[in-house]
Parts: C-alpha cells; structure tokens; sequence
C-alpha cells in the first residue's frame, strides 16, 4: 500500500484503540488488494467519528466483504468479542436488516471455525423466517453445529424440529451413535426399514450396521449387510461391500493377499468412479478401516489421507492419530492433533491419551475432564479418565466414577471396579468378584484362543479384560494362565505385524539369527528394565549386577525403557555396569535391534509377562536366551522365553509340566537383599525393653549407608523421618500398648482377602491383650478395615509409611507375622525374618505364592508353611499362647537367618546356572530345566 494507506491505517486503528477499547496494533488492517480502495474509503471517515455509536454506523456503511474483512482482522488480533459488539450493535440501530446482518456473521464465523457463535447467528434468524422449508434448513444447519461442538444433546433437539426424511434419519442415527443411544438409534432405523421403498432400504440397512458394529456385534452387521449385497457398482453398494468385508475381518478368517487384493480393487473402483467428493471421502475412509481391522497400518494411513484429500474431514485426521500413536511416532501423531477441530471432544480424547504415554497423568487428567465436559457420553474418555485418578492415587474419585461406568455392564469396566475394591478393602462381594474375574478369563480364553488370526491388537474387544500378572492373584487355574499367556504372546506378535510397516529394515521381521559364537571369557548378559527410578525392585537387581559386572564371568548390559531423568539411581546404575541404553523413545525393532548389536547372550526381561513393550522386544527373540525374571507371578505362557527364573520351593519338580520355559532352579530362594542384615541391631532383636528412653532416635537417612555392605544410593521415597530406636519406642511412637501381643501383616492392602481377614479376627479373639498391625494406606482402605475390625471390638493399627527401609524397621513391633496368601508379601516378610519374628504362610500354587514358604524353607522352619488355613490359624494361636515354642522357633530363624542374605552366594550359584544354560547353547542343545542341587552340584534333567 502507499504512504498515504499506512497513515490510514494508523488512524483506523487508533480511532478503534479510542472507541472501543482495542489495543489494535499498525498491522490491524491489511486490506487486499481487491478491497483495498473500499477499506481507504472506510477509514477516512473515522477521523470524524467522536463516539463508539459513530464508529458503528460507519461500519454499518461498509459493503459486506468490508465487514468481514473488518471481521477477520480482528480475530487475528484476539478482539473476537468485538465482532459480537458490531453486529448486535447493528441489529439494534437496523432491526429491519438484521437477517443480512446475521447471514453475514455466520458467514464470517464459519470461516473462523467459532462454530459455537455461528449457532446463534442462525438461531436469530429463526423468527425472521415465514417460509418453513428455509426454517427446517436452517434447524439443520443448528444441528450440524452443534454436532461440530460436541453438543449432541442439543444437535438431537434441533433436528426433531426437521420431517423424517433419509438425510435427517442419517443425522440422527450420527447423533445417537456419539451419545451411545444404540437402542433408541436400532429403533429409528428398524422402524424406518421396515417401511421404505426398496431403493432406500440398502442405506438403512447400512445405518443399522454400522451402529451394531459399533457394540461389536459383527455377526449381526454381517447378516444384515449380506441380505442386502449386490453386485452393483453405485456409491451405497459399494460402502455396504466394505462394510461387509470388515464385518468378516472379526467373522472369518481371512489371508493378507486377499485383503490386499480385495482393497487393490475397491481403490482402483472408488477413483475411477464420477463419486462427489464427499462420497469419495467416505469411501476411502470405510476402506480404511477395513485395512485397520485387518491390521494392514500403511494401506489404511494411504486411505485414510487419500479421504482427507478428497474433502477435509476429522474423522479420519482421528484415525491416522490413532495409527501413529499405535505405531509409537508420537512427535508426528501430535502435529496431526493441532490440526484437527480445536474444542472438539476426540480432540482431548487423542491429546490425553499421548500425555498418558509420556507418563503425564496428571495433565492427561485435566485433558480428559474438557473432553467429558463436551460429550459426557464418550465411555473411552470416563474409563481412561478413572485409571488416570488411580494413577494419581485419587481412589475415591475413581471408585465413584467406576460405579456410575459399571451400570453399562461392561465386562472390562467390572473388572477394573473390582481391582479397586481390593486397593480399597471393599470386601463385601469378594467371593463373587473372584468369580466374574475367572469367569471373565475364561470366556476370553474360549473365545480367542482357536481364533488368534484375527487379533486385532488395537481392538479393545481383543484384549485381555484384565492384564495377565493381576489374574495370579485370583483363582486362575494352571491351564488358564498358559493359555492366557498363549494368546497375549501371539497379541505382542500381532502388533509387531502391525508396527514392521513402518520401518526401512535390514534384519528379518520375526527373527534374528544366532550363530553360534566362538567360546568367550564371558557372557554378556542384558536386562529388560521397565523403571530404573527408585524402587525395591530396582534395589534388588542394581545390587545384582553391581556385583555380577566386578567379575570377568559376566558382562551386564542394561536396557532403559522408562525415561531418563538423571536420578540418583540412574546414575548409579549407568556407573555399575559394562553398558547403559536408554531406550524410551525407540520402538520395539529398533530395541531388538540394539541388544541384537550388542551380541548379547541371555537376556533377562525384568517386566511382568502380557502385551508390554518389553514382551514385545522379547517376541523378536533379539538373544539367543531369554529368561522372565524371578519377579515374574508365574508362567508367561510364551514360547520365546526359554527359562524362568525360580527355586526348588517356588517351583517344584512336580510342577515343571505347567510352565511353558523350561526351569533355572536355584537351590536357595531369590535374595530381596534391600538392605543387610545390620539393619536391627543386636540389643533390639534381643531385648524388647531397649532403649527406654525415647529421646533415643535413629535417622534412617544416616542408617542406610551403615546397614549397606557396599555403596548404595538411597532407596524410594528417601526416609525423612527420624523414628525412635528400639522395640518398645516404636510402639509408643505407634500408639500401640507396651504390653500388646502384636499380629502383622504388612502385605499391600490388594493382596488382603476376607479369609485372611476372619483368620487375623479370630486370633484376636483367642490370644489375650493383642492387637494387629497393617499398613495404612490407602487412607480409604485403612478407614474400611478400621470399620471391620472395631465392629469386632478389636483393636488395629496402621503403619502408616510408604519407604520399605521404615517398614523395615517398623516391623520390629511385631510378634508374629500372618502372610498374606494370594500373593506373597515379599518384601515385608523379608523384614520380619530379619528381625527374627516367626512368619506363618499358606503356600498356593503359583510362583507369587510361594516365594515366603521359599524362604522360610530355606531356614529350615518348615514347620511354619501350612496346608490351609485352619492349619495356618492353629499354627500361629500355639505360636502366640506357647511362649517356649515361639522363643524355640524365633531361635531357629534367628541361626539361620543370615543365609537368607548371602547375596553373593546367591549370585555365585546363578553365575553358573548362567554358564550352564550358555553352554547347552554353545553346544546346539535345547533349553531343558537346569536344577541346582544343596551340595552346589548342577544337575540337569531333561522334560520331555
């Protein structure tokens, strides 16, 4: 523009600055060329104007195409208010030109996508309007609007407004579909079929279909679609053929090749044809999802880009974020995400769900409250949105969202209902809940097993209803975990189908080869590590290998899947071992890739077994051993681990034949070595009255570099606390009777059931003056048991300390400890055995089982493993009420239990149980169960 334009447009504005209270910048008005001469116009006169009311009635003098440019300049500049401001300014001075007035608003705000304010540009034009066909438009377009900002409810009202027709019947079935009303939208469409002409009733019959696939009942679609296929080649045939074939993606097994050559020809169908752009779009969009479900990733990202092509479109800008979130190109997936429709309810739904995947509950939360806010309805959003809040341990907030998701009797939303109730000693329905948990495997098992071809890994219908480690502590048979184990290792190799697409490689898909090496001096071992932050467990195995790498047997590789944050730990960990790799951002072939590389022998995945990015490497068989961990609960049922990791007690001989690896049985139990066994000192675990004074404290902060036998950083949730010193300090420190006879369980309060429960209640019952002491968090589950026990007029107390050192030392406190027996205590019975307190367990048949009837094997006080559980409460009432057979059997474990933390011996013994399986390698054998005999004498037997 000339000089004499820019002084113009410095005026403009600042007339706008003094009039309307615009901060308006020099750049407020950029006319085009086109417009250039009216905008100059415009502007000459504002120098007159001495009111905002002048301003407006020269604005009211602009041609429409000066308005909206007036419009889109203010909005570039954040004053979308004041486009309020003109308009309902001008309606009032011309009331008589207030439908050209608001034609021309909803104009300017459609461009700007402000979709919410383009509703009520129409809905002020509803009573200027006598002609009723032009109204029912214009309700038609409200409730496509509406529709655009999520509000369903609203978009149904204004669409009732319109006659029945297939466009509006089309619209509504949409409508109910986001709202989830399916037998409202069943009952429209049913009733519409039945009475349609025969040319419209191929397009209701698609409608039907597509809202029972979207309850999964594909069976029912197929039959549907089937009776109305032709082989006519018309847009609305061809779009009921692909949903027919995706119905039989779920029905029928099917071949790659015929999916490619079916989807070749429906492409080459859909470009030839004169299709509108829409119906393009759409077709390309339906073929899409038919590669989708039959997990063909790079074909449906060709089709779902090719419908947005054809016209603009978010449901398929959704799928492609779907897919690359699913492929692990999150960067990609979130520009994506910026340009979908912003206030849109799916919009929050993607954002949240990568937020989650960076471990970011907290703001996924905040996410995924403005996507329930605009469609309360989205079940998806509700379900993530409560395991968010048991992330963020916000459990009563959970609790009642799952209760109001539960009446939608949905098996997954049942299942993470009951996990909760057992996180929160909810109890009332225990026995039931076990059921429907098995009950639940069960009918999964049945209906997939016979069946994997067809698991889509993606499907929230394919996978398990509850994740495989959490079905140990139900009553899931032997034959159910392995088959349960079976299907989620064929789901890690399903995804991996799914995620090979996208790669460039050099190296086979599936598989690596493993030739065998030249004899080395050393093997080099590598671990799967899901977290290498401050845990227990992370204790455990960094003192493993910070042991293991100081010799020249064994080379530790270590692999990082947990983001790096340059903690204390992580540190301390990339300092302790041959090699350190993160590998949070790689995916699952670039993972194997990297171990492959290293050449690395054994491979120890140190994760739980099911559908976990760390399973997934393993499923490539990067090494040429690969081994779950001790932590595992139980058999993985995967065939691309050779061994499992366990000892003669938590995995007897008799037991081989329901694990599919074979066996590394170690002589003596796993070393839960987090501390020594300078913990306790000498007068504490001697003399009860120690310390009378309670002045005399001990800071554990100091404590846990004197408890350690070599350097050792500090362990999770570093103590803050200084706790008093001595047996009968802690008690008063806890509230708890000098004189108090103390049962203890300090298992998590998940792995508590009712018969323990009743068994703890009725030893209250029996021994004279005692107490019991649990843990107390979370808040909620110590107020129910508080509740259970006082009822009984019995008295509990809670510990009430997240850090394993303190719970420790806090275990001190009791007399006789009660392990908890549908799954171990680990951790804290390991502290009370090193404390020389008497521990009782009822063994059951899984690993997570049997890891305390290990131990106290070990210590040669079998006496204290129990066949059931009237066993347990008669064991532990003459533990309580004998004293000299409690003070023999305290004597016992007192001997013996140093042995329980020779975690060089332990590590001894497992360096050759490493060499031996290498060496069965080495020489072209197959794996077989490797068992480690007492006398250190290795014997192999071969399980046929």
């Amino acid at each position: 523009m000339s000089g004499s334009a820019d002084n113009l447009d410095q005026e403009f504005a600042q007339a706008l600055e003094n009039l309307m209270g615009i901060q308006a910048q020099k750049t407020l008005i950029k006319a085009s060329e086109k417009i250039s001469d009216e905008i100059s116009g415009l502007i000459s006169h504002i120098d007159e104007a001495s009111s905002e009311k002048q301003v407006i009635l020269l604005f009211s003098t602009c041609s429409d195409e000066q308005m909206k440019n007036v419009c889109y300049l203010l909005h570039e500049q954040n004053h979308t208010d004041k486009i309020d401001l003109l308009f309902d300014s001008m309606c009032v001075l011309h009331p008589d030109k207030t439908v050209s007035y608001c034609k021309i608003a909803y104009s300017v705000y459609m461009k700007l996508k402000l979709y919410d304010k383009a509703v009520r540009s129409l809905e002020k034009q509803l009573p200027f309007e006598p002609i009723p066909e032009k109204q029912q438009q214009i309700y038609l377009d409200i409730s496509a609007l509406y529709y655009l900002c999520s509000k369903f409810e609203l978009a149904f009202a204004s669409i009732q407004n319109v006659p029945l027709s297939l466009s509006t019947i089309d619209f509504q079935v949409k409508v109910m579909r986001e709202m989830t009303h399916y037998s409202k939208a069943i009952d429209l469409v049913s009733s519409a079929l039945s009475t349609a002409a025969p040319a419209d009733q191929t397009i209701l019959a698609i409608y039907l279909a597509q809202i029972l696939m979207d309850l999964s009942a594909y069976s029912k679609a197929e039959l549907i679609l089937t009776q109305y296929n032709s082989d006519n080649t018309d847009y609305h045939s061809i779009l009921l053929q692909l949903l027919l074939f995706t119905c039989k993606t779920h029905t029928q097994a099917q071949s790659i090749q015929d999916v490619e050559n079916r989807g070749v020809y429906f492409n080459k169908l859909i470009i030839k044809s004169d299709f509108s752009s829409i119906q393009k779009s759409k077709l390309f969009f339906e073929l899409g999802n038919y590669y989708y479900e039959t997990i063909l990733p790079k074909n449906a990202l060709e089709c779902f880009m090719s419908s947005i092509q054809a016209v603009d479109n978010n449901s398929a800008k959704y799928k492609i974020i779907d897919l690359l979130q699913n492929l692990g190109m999150h960067q990609l997936s979130m520009q994506f995400l910026q340009k979908t429709q912003l206030n849109y309810y799916k919009t929050y739904y993607y954002h949240s769900l990568q937020l989650i995947n960076f471990n970011k509950y907290k703001e996924a939360l905040q996410v995924l409250e403005k996507c329930v806010q605009l469609n309360e309805n989205f079940r998806e959003a509700q379900i993530l949105k409560a395991q968010c809040l048991i992330q963020l341990q916000r459990f009563q907030e959970a609790l009642q969202l799952l209760i109001k998701l539960s009446s939608f009797q949905e098996i997954r939303i049942q299942l993470m209902l009951i996990q909760l109730n057992q996180v929160l000693a909810r109890f009332e329905n225990y026995s039931a809940d076990a059921r429907s948990v098995v009950t639940a495997v069960d009918t999964y098992i049945h209906r997939y097993y016979r069946n994997q071809e067809k698991l889509n890994p993606y499907n929230q219908l394919h996978k398990s209803p509850i994740p495989q480690r959490s079905t140990f502590m139900h009553q899931i048979s032997f034959n159910q975990s392995v088959a349960l184990g079976i299907i989620n290792a064929n789901l890690n190799n399903r995804k991996l189908q799914f995620l090979q697409q996208r790669l460039s490689q050099d190296f086979p898909v599936f598989t690596f080869q493993h030739l065998k090496d030249k004899p080395s001096q050393f093997i080099r071992v590598g671990l799967l590590l899901p977290q290498t932050t401050e845990t227990p467990f992370i204790h455990i195995v960094y003192k493993w290998f910070s042991i293991l790498n100081q010799n020249n047997a064994t080379k530790i590789y270590v692999y990082a899947m947990d983001k790096q944050v340059k903690s204390p730990m992580q540190t301390h960990i990339q300092n302790s071992v041959h090699k350190y790799v993160p590998l949070f951002d790689a995916d699952q072939f670039q993972c194997a890739k990297h171990i492959y590389d290293d050449q690395i022998q054994i491979l120890i995945n140190c994760n739980f077994p099911g559908v976990t990015k760390e399973c997934q490497i393993c499923a490539l068989r990067p090494a040429p051993i690969q081994v779950q961990s001790f932590n595992a609960p139980g058999t993985s049922g995967a065939s691309y681990y050779n061994y499992v990791m366990g000892d003669s007690f938590t995995i007897p001989t008799n037991y081989f034949g329901y694990y599919t690896e074979q066996i590394m049985q170690m002589s003596r139990p796993i070393c839960y070595s987090i501390y020594s066994v300078d913990l306790f000192t000498d007068n504490e675990l001697n003399n009860s009255s120690f310390s009378t004074d309670l002045n005399t404290k001990i800071n554990l902060s100091s404590v846990l570099d004197e408890i350690e036998l070599v350097s050792q950083p500090s362990t999770t949730t570093p103590p803050t606390k200084i706790i008093p010193n001595g047996k009968r300090n802690m008690k008063k420190y806890l509230q708890i009777p000098e004189n108090a006879f103390v049962f203890g369980c300090l298992s998590k309060i998940y792995k508590l059931e009712p018969l323990l429960l009743n068994l703890l209640s009725k030893l209250l019952r029996t021994k004279e003056n005692s107490v019991l002491l649990l843990l107390g968090y979370p808040e909620e589950a110590s107020v129910n048991l508080s509740n259970y026990f006082l009822e009984r007029e019995q008295k509990v107390f809670f510990l009430k300390s997240y850090n394993p050192i303190e719970q420790a030392k806090f275990t001190l406190v009791v007399d006789l400890y009660v392990d908890s027996a549908k799954m171990c205590g680990q951790h804290s019975v390991t502290g009370a055995l090193l404390a020389n307190i008497p521990v009782v367990c009822f063994p059951g048949t899984h690993m997570c089982q049997r890891q305390t009837g290990s131990m106290l094997s070990y210590l040669n006080v079998p006496e204290l493993i129990c066949t059931s559980w009237e066993d347990m409460y008669q064991k532990a009432n003459k533990l309580a009420n004998d004293t000299l057979y409690y003070e023999t059997v305290k004597n016992k474990i007192s001997k013996t239990r140093t042995k329980l933390f020779d975690l060089n011996g332990y590590l001894n013994e497992l360096k050759e149980m490493l060499q031996i399986v290498w060496n069965q390698w080495q020489i072209g054998l197959q794996p077989i169960c490797t068992v480690s005999m007492n006398k250190r004498e290795i014997q192999k037997i071969d399980r046929q």
